[in-house]
């Protein structure tokens, strides 16, 4: 027999109380007073210091949205509730990870296979619990990257090299108070609270008596290429998740998608939609689209586009930026509501793909004078530089010829195929003159599919 409990919540705070932990457990479930629910909670108290019980989707909702976007909560949610409060959610930074608890897995499943914080969908309290603290160990190893460096008890000097580059940022990064030091001669420089580094490495110095970790400071939007093993492996049949429905939606109705971008942080995937000369977004777990930038027939006049073959988002000036390749120029297209038309950043270009980096450089591939040139926002002339690869040094290619898209790691003799490479077909395991890729934060795979008029997605396994 289920027991009541209150409509708003309740919380349990466990009594060793010398766990102090950076994130709070919400769970949402009609059942969430039953005894297995509380089994489950006694186990994973080891972890995890508070946790809130809702029964009500609109209050568990209203508590998530009005805590701090500095804290950090995991949920875990029936499926009924889930899928009401999931989408909603989802995109909220303070939500790390979701974890749908349910009876029917394959039902659940299919509404959030494309909400990438669903981390499981699982009907065995044990199973639930032990991939919530795995993940949560994961998760330690990701914010304590220098425990083993820092222990106590064998304590080892450090020496910290950044690069630092004063323009990475919108706010200012850094300072100099150097007048402010008790050394005459010394340089010294404080960061702002909160700025962001990526780990480039950490290692031994050449003499063994210290070690060195260097690091890069980032903008908070910079886009990082997801770390992907070598020995990775993807899904062999993939799913479409744009393009080839027959309905009535216009924009989502897709003629050659040439490429396209993965937003994350919107949960969106923008396409450059060559056949109809016009840029559309649509959510990733959604039906629905909108167009973001022409779409008014070819032409031109700043309004209109001639058959885009690429775009790519610019986060520090929420824009988007286009080839626009008849029309040989490269175009800013604000994302703010009611823009109409764009800019032109670059003209007389023969422009095929696009890359930004986080100094904002534009990298242009022009394909009459066989190079690709980087241009800066106060340099129209571009210089022509070299890239294209991930950070491990594997290169992925897209083959449209045969069909499939193949992966060579670093000095490799022979490419893998990873997707596609079953004949030219428009099945689950087969690609059409596929013409470029993406992947999205957790390396699942994303190919515009052009000669079925699709974008596909193969998960990462």
């Amino acid at each position: 027999m289920v027991n009541s409990v209150p409509p708003n919540s309740s919380s349990i705070v466990p009594a060793n109380n010398q766990n102090v932990e950076i994130f709070s457990l919400i769970w949402l479930d009609q059942d969430v007073e039953s005894q297995y629910i509380q089994n489950a909670e006694n186990k994973l108290r080891s972890n995890i210091n508070l946790i809130k019980k809702f029964l009500d989707v609109k209050k568990c909702q209203q508590y998530v949205e009005d805590l701090s976007p500095a804290d950090r909560v995991v949920m875990i949610v029936s499926g009924d509730l889930g899928q009401q409060i999931v989408p909603s959610i989802h995109k909220l930074r303070q939500v790390i990870s979701i974890y749908v608890y349910c009876m029917n897995k394959e039902r659940n499943k299919r509404w959030s296979k494309y909400l990438t914080k669903v981390k499981g969908v699982i009907n065995e309290v044990d199973e639930l619990v032990s991939q919530i603290n795995t993940d949560r160990q994961i998760q330690r190893n990701l914010d304590e990257p220098f425990s083993t460096i820092f222990s106590i008890d064998n304590l080892e000097p450090v020496l910290f090299e950044i690069t630092a580059d004063p323009h990475v940022t919108t706010n200012k990064p850094f300072a100099d108070i150097s007048i402010f030091s008790e050394f005459n001669g010394e340089s010294e420089v404080v960061f702002m609270l909160g700025s962001i580094f990526r780990l480039d490495s950490v290692r031994r110095s050449s003499d063994h008596k210290l070690w060195v970790i260097q690091m890069t400071l980032c903008s908070e939007d910079a886009h990082v290429f997801p770390t992907i093993p070598v020995n990775a492996r993807w899904a062999q049949h993939g799913v479409t998740v744009a393009g080839e429905l027959q309905n009535d939606y216009m924009t989502y109705q897709l003629c050659l998608p040439y490429s396209f971008c993965i937003d994350d942080d919107s949960q969106t995937m923008i396409i450059a939609d060559y056949g109809n000369d016009r840029i559309v977004q649509l959510k990733m777990n959604s039906r629905n689209g909108e167009i973001l930038a022409g779409g008014g027939g070819v032409g031109t006049q700043l309004d209109q586009l001639n058959q885009p073959t690429d775009v790519i988002i610019d986060k520090k000036t929420n824009s988007l930026i286009i080839c626009d390749r008849q029309n040989r120029r490269c175009l800013r297209w604000s994302l703010s509501k009611g823009t109409v038309q764009g800019e032109i950043l670059f003209d007389n270009i023969r422009c095929w793909g696009l890359a930004i980096d986080d100094q904002n450089n534009v990298y242009i591939s022009d394909t009459e004078k066989h190079a690709v040139i980087r241009y800066t926002m106060n340099d129209k002339n571009g210089t022509i530089v070299a890239g294209g690869q991930d950070t491990s040094g594997t290169v992925y290619v897209v083959d449209s010829w045969n069909h499939r898209v193949t992966l060579w790691p670093k000095e490799a003799k022979q490419g893998t195929v990873i997707a596609g490479g079953n004949g030219q077909g428009n099945t689950s395991n087969q690609l059409n003159s596929p013409v470029g890729l993406s992947f999205d934060e957790h390396g699942n795979l994303y190919v515009a599919d052009c000669g079925n008029d699709r974008i596909q997605c193969f998960s990462f396994e």
